[in-house]
């Protein structure tokens, strides 16, 4: 604490080993192909470093820079043999990584939160050409509104920069592949929550509010709009 409460400065030298499994692969993308080779990803040397600024008495600014060595960090690409419907498996390579991130974080009491964030991830591979299906940047704002802790609104937009993917197309040799861009995405997101009770609650979500038709994988365009209904109920 350089400030009491104002100005904090923080770094950390660390090391881990992430368990790669069909579960943590498909909640990123589920459009897997019969065959995943799994291994786990030895964050070998991660080095951090940021600062927290409070700038009034509700508005936080954070700020962090990070980098890390990675073996076997998976990279998930679409197969030759799987023109369509396309599918997709997992390429392990040596990497380093680069994130930078900040952000600007705004709260009054627990009724109101705002946020501005952003984030730059640069992986620097070993074998591949390119960091598959990963975006550089990202930047999101979102948001939060309680009316006496009976109606719960939020809200957030993200924009995500264009990633890189891999195309196949057939010649007099057969199928010849080429790094194909992704173009970036907008997508902003509504939810709505009424408390009946403790422990009774419905809720109303709708997605993608700007009904763009994006490309997180190749040959997956995004649904325009969705909406759910639900409820919860807790005992």
């Amino acid at each position: 604490q350089i400030i009491d409460d104002a100005f904090n400065v923080f770094a950390e030298v660390s090391g881990d080993l992430d368990r790669n499994d069909l579960r943590s692969f498909s909640r990123q993308n589920p459009f897997f192909d019969r065959f995943v080779p799994l291994a786990n990803t030895n964050r070998k040397l991660g080095i951090t470093g940021g600062t927290r600024i409070k700038l009034e008495h509700d508005l936080m600014f954070i700020a962090s820079a990070s980098y890390q060595r990675l073996k076997d960090q998976p990279f998930f690409y679409n197969q030759f043999d799987s023109l369509f419907p396309v599918t997709f498996s997992v390429l392990y390579d040596d990497a380093s990584l680069l994130r930078i991130k900040g952000s600007l974080e705004y709260k009054y009491t627990e009724k109101i939160t705002a946020a501005f964030t952003a984030e730059f991830n640069r992986y620097n591979t070993d074998n591949l050409e390119q960091q598959l299906y990963v975006p550089d940047f990202r930047f999101g704002i979102n948001g939060h509104y309680s009316v006496a802790d009976k109606i719960i609104v939020k809200a957030d937009i993200f924009y995500n920069s264009g990633v890189s993917g891999i195309e196949y197309r057939a010649n007099s040799t057969g199928l010849q592949s080429s790094i194909v861009a992704l173009m970036g995405w907008l997508d902003a997101n509504l939810t709505v929550a009424f408390r009946y009770s403790k422990v009774l609650s419905v809720f109303a979500g709708l997605n993608n509010l700007g009904f763009a038709r994006y490309f997180r994988w190749y040959e997956y365009p995004s649904y325009r709009f969705t909406a759910m209904l639900g409820a919860t109920y807790s005992f």
